[in-house]
């Protein structure tokens, strides 16, 4: 998190600097206004991906309304940020997404990204993130293959895949008569097979 409390710090410090030199020794500092807070987000406006897609972005809308709306924007060392979201439509594509998020970070100054939806168009992006040192939160994509690369500015805030049908075997446990066998069907896609193994493994420890 270092990087990211640099990043901020850089983009208020000549707003500090020069706002600092207009202040006499005894007043008070009010709360000022800086540039904008860039966010890139590659999103699946069309594809296959469209509808979860849809769906991340209304959260992101609705952080973007508190945030701006509520907050008044984001305050960083007493100057108040308002945040721009760039979207672009990656139309369910791993690549796209990954040339798109290096489109944000090196022509549009995106200074953070949040990730895409799915775990191979969201693994695109966070190699790009990486490369270029910029921080990126992964709200919709925990496959495990994302954060084993030993990136540094990539951060997740979901349950990893490979956990995410544990309590499903936990209550199945519970239950009498308890189930003996389990069946598993799944998509062939990254995130799909690691939850697949992941519920299978852990449903061998729990006795089916």
């Amino acid at each position: 998190m270092e990087g990211v409390r640099r990043r901020l710090v850089a983009v208020s410090a000549a707003g500090l600097a020069m706002f600092a030199c207009s202040l006499g020794p005894n007043q008070q500092q009010p709360l000022r206004t800086g540039s904008d807070i860039v966010v890139g987000i590659p999103i699946s406006s069309t594809g296959n991906l469209s509808l979860e897609s849809g769906m991340a972005k209304q959260g992101y809308d609705l952080w973007l309304d508190w945030v701006n709306g509520h907050q008044g924007g984001i305050t960083v060392q007493g100057v108040k940020h308002r945040v721009r979201v760039i979207y672009e439509d990656d139309k369910s594509t791993p690549l796209l997404a990954g040339q798109l998020a290096e489109q944000m970070i090196s022509s549009q100054k995106a200074q953070f990204m949040l990730g895409p939806y799915g775990a191979a168009n969201t693994a695109a992006v966070a190699a790009v993130a990486e490369a270029h040192h910029v921080p990126l939160i992964s709200a919709n994509g925990s496959a495990t293959s994302i954060f084993s690369k030993g990136y540094r500015y990539v951060f997740g805030v979901q349950t990893p895949a490979v956990r995410n049908l544990q309590a499903i075997f936990d209550l199945g446990a519970t239950l009498n008569p308890r189930p003996t066998t389990v069946a598993m069907l799944s998509a062939s896609d990254p995130f799909s097979l690691e939850v697949a193994k992941g519920a299978t493994d852990y449903a061998a420890t729990k006795g089916f």
